[in-house]
């Protein structure tokens, strides 16, 4: 019985030994990132078992909830194959009415999907014919946070420092699915609506359309900053129902921001059934506390 125990004893130390040997070459667990790029850090390759990240292809998929935590990882291992040299660098600047504007250079993913992530604020780019990508969007932490999910699982992130974001209350819907959806504001009596594309000063534009709808997996998100000012502010959603939308429970997520916390809930759509084609579907009380608390 006592030489049992002893190679029982053996055997787990072994065992301890061999794990600690092949430590080095498994510091990430399945499922992170092929290759992180960081400012200040460099890229670290991946085992040669590591999943990839999903295609960030849902509102909820991805790591969107941890991403702060991206920033802690330290690059340990030096026995790991090198990375190509081919890397991507972002830029972010604080812009006046606590917008960000990202400056994305990416040779190896030239014409490619991108998904840029900030404080679970969701949409899709497309890189140019060189790698670049220039965007404006709001600021949603005074001391943001923005990822960049590149394809080939690869990960882009920056922070960057939004003074003037304290006093704002701002509202976004985002979706991932073929629908079109346009939020549509009343101040007093003007209506602001959303448009498919940035005109060259977002300030202008009163809700900000977010996304590119033309890439695989679009995720798409209007967003609405509340005035200042007393104004009576209604908030509204249409959907134009069609073949593509009918009978189906559509997924989408509100996010709201008042006095520096964000607030994001899951918001499931059902739409009605096939038949009522060319009908608008009318989404109504989306906020009702942001519209009792907003700024006077």
């Amino acid at each position: 019985m006592g030489f049992r125990w002893s190679l029982v004893r053996a055997s787990a130390a072994l065992a301890v030994a061999l794990a600690a040997g092949h430590l080095a070459q498994a510091v990430r667990p399945p499922g992170q990132v092929d290759l992180i790029r960081t400012a200040g850090l460099d890229p670290v390759a991946p085992p040669p078992q590591a999943a990839s990240v999903p295609k960030s292809a849902s509102l909820g998929s991805g790591l969107v909830d941890s991403t702060p935590d991206l920033t802690r990882i330290t690059p340990v291992s030096a026995e790991l194959p090198p990375v190509a040299d081919c890397p991507a660098t972002l830029g972010l600047t604080a812009q006046p009415g606590a917008m960000i504007g990202l400056s994305l250079t990416a040779p190896c993913n030239r014409a490619e999907r991108v998904v840029i992530r900030h404080a679970g604020l969701s949409f899709t780019a497309r890189t140019g014919a060189e790698g670049t990508l220039h965007v404006q969007f709001p600021a949603l932490q005074e001391q943001a946070l923005v990822a960049v999910y590149l394809e080939g699982s690869a990960i882009v992130l920056g922070e960057i420092a939004v003074p003037d974001l304290a006093d704002l209350t701002r509202f976004a819907f985002q979706w991932d699915s073929p629908a079109r959806f346009d939020l549509r504001v009343t101040e007093g009596d003007r209506l602001f609506v959303g448009t498919d594309s940035q005109t060259s000063d977002p300030l202008q534009q009163k809700v900000l359309t977010l996304g590119t709808p033309t890439v695989t997996d679009p995720l798409l998100a209007e967003v609405y900053t509340f005035p200042t000012t007393g104004a009576e502010v209604d908030l509204t959603v249409e959907l134009r129902i069609g073949p593509e939308t009918c009978g189906r429970t559509l997924d989408a997520r509100i996010l709201t921001l008042r006095a520096g916390r964000i607030d994001l809930r899951d918001y499931p759509v059902a739409v009605p059934l096939c038949g009522t084609s060319g009908d608008i579907l009318v989404l109504k009380n989306l906020a009702p506390d942001l519209k009792l608390a907003a700024p006077k």
